[in-house]
């Protein structure tokens, strides 16, 4: 009786975490989840580009990512004569409320270092849905390049609300 007598003081704490871990899950179904997420307002995104592999250009190979979100632009800088680019660059949007529904949208892009008309042409994209960031607090992952024969980008994203 005692061991419950101890106890009993965090009953009500455990009442209280129990709608915060059943956002974490997800089969408290997305709809709910993302309706109780948006609510809680602003937050920072993080996006650090770490690198890419097997990147190649018709042309040249001088890779740089070209990160897009809700139509603001973020550019790392370029690297030269590599197909195995790596930034470590990190990229912050601060955002008014829970991207639940947003892509993140990475390309990566080749210049050519010498002037001509034909300076530029891309290496592979990708689109990352955000919501799995929502729920996770953060993915590390790499991704398989669109329009790329074996190109890949590995890109870590956190969310934090602020």
């Amino acid at each position: 009786a005692e061991y419950m007598g101890t106890f009993d003081p965090f009953r009500e704490d455990d009442r209280y975490s129990g709608p915060l871990d059943g956002y974490m899950r997800k089969e408290s179904g997305i709809d709910r989840a993302s309706e109780d997420m948006s609510s809680s307002g602003a937050g920072l995104l993080m996006v650090m580009i770490q690198g890419a592999e097997d990147v190649e250009g018709k042309r040249h190979n001088n890779p740089y990512a070209l990160v897009t979100l809700r139509g603001e632009r973020k550019k790392t800088k370029m690297i030269k004569k590599t197909r195995d680019p790596c930034w470590n660059e990190e990229f912050q949007f601060v955002l008014e409320e829970v991207p639940v529904n947003e892509k993140i949208h990475i390309e990566i892009m080749s210049k050519r270092t010498s002037f001509s008309f034909r300076s530029k042409e891309s290496l592979g994209h990708v689109e990352i849905n955000l919501i799995d960031v929502v729920y996770n607090g953060r993915i590390n992952e790499k991704y398989h390049l669109i329009n790329s024969n074996n190109g890949v980008i590995h890109v870590d994203i956190r969310w934090k609300t602020i």
